[in-house]
């Protein structure tokens, strides 16, 4: 079922490339609260990254759902984004160096809906990723330096949910 979900997923996003909807032409900003001691907050995954720890949070911030991952790294920043009105996913991105000074760039997404079950991942250099939800979340690491610009979610029947996030200019 989960390979039909993705095959179904690759499927769909040749016909959203296809049909390419417009976006604005800039992507509103807004201040990204970070976890405090009184936000609901649970860590959704934790693994070794890099000769250190990556750890993701889902938290709220009020009814704001967010995201937030950052690693112990001496030289890494903890990257945090936070839902706008009515999306289907959150989506956070970052270039994080490991211990040896090597670029990686990591994307972590949260379901909003519970119909997501894929959100495909466009970078800018024209690959795509289709990253399966499991637990709400999902995390792609790629070994360099790279920039998503489109984050497309997707139910199990193939249909894009909601509206197409776009992630960066």
């Amino acid at each position: 079922m989960r390979w039909i979900a993705l095959w179904t997923a690759c499927l769909c996003l040749a016909a959203c490339q296809a049909q390419a909807p417009s976006f604005p032409t800039s992507t509103p900003t807004f201040d990204v609260p970070s976890p405090t001691a009184d936000a609901q907050s649970a860590i959704w995954l934790e693994q070794p990254f890099g000769g250190g720890t990556l750890a993701i949070y889902f938290y709220s911030v009020g009814s704001r759902p967010c995201l937030r991952f950052l690693t112990d790294l001496p030289s890494a920043q903890p990257v945090s984004a936070c839902a706008q009105a009515d999306v289907p996913a959150i989506v956070a991105q970052g270039v994080v160096q490991d211990a040896s000074g090597q670029p990686h760039t990591i994307i972590a997404v949260r379901a909003l809906r519970p119909e997501v079950s894929v959100v495909v991942i466009e970078l800018r250099n024209g690959e795509s990723y289709p990253l399966e939800i499991e637990e709400s979340g999902a995390l792609l690491i790629l070994p360099s330096a790279l920039q998503a610009w489109r984050a497309v979610p997707i139910d199990s029947f193939g249909n894009i949910v909601g509206t197409l996030l776009r992630l960066s200019e």
